[in-house]
């Protein structure tokens, strides 16, 4: 059985923790290809690693595979007042 600190240490993904950078840096299926937006449609909203992003698919390459681009947003910061 973990410890509390050995099971935080492994199940935190907030940006800058050790897992979300060991885990950035591997390819993460995020949709089905058959979820994937239409070229002209509206992005796809996703939650990948404690972030909140778009997946938009603005064409097709020459294969004929759908292509993806991901943009993760900016966490909205609480006022100061």
């Amino acid at each position: 059985m973990l410890s509390r600190e050995d099971n935080a240490l492994l199940t935190r993904v907030a940006r800058g923790t050790p897992m979300s950078d060991t885990m950035r840096r591997y390819w993460i299926p995020a949709l089905l290809a058959w979820e994937l937006p239409d070229p002209d449609g509206s992005p796809v909203r996703v939650r990948l690693l404690d972030e909140d992003a778009r997946v938009t698919c603005p064409g097709r390459p020459a294969q004929g595979r759908p292509g993806a681009r991901y943009r993760a947003r900016r966490a909205e910061r609480p006022s100061a007042t």
